[in-house]
């Protein structure tokens, strides 16, 4: 059982709530990467989704 999902499970018992968040430091212009930080923002809602699809 994953730590979320068992933060889940504790959390109907005792009728309490869950957040969960992704965070990421925004960073300056890289090379030719202009748009880096909207790559990172999709790349971690994309594993955030993932992860989230994986629980009860």
């Amino acid at each position: 059982m994953s730590n979320l999902q068992y933060a889940i499970d504790l959390a109907q018992e005792t009728e309490a709530y869950i957040h969960v968040i992704s965070v990421f430091q925004e960073v300056s212009k890289v090379g030719g990467l202009s748009n880096v930080n909207t790559i990172i923002k999709e790349d971690t809602e994309n594993r955030l989704n993932e992860v989230l699809s994986q629980v009860d």
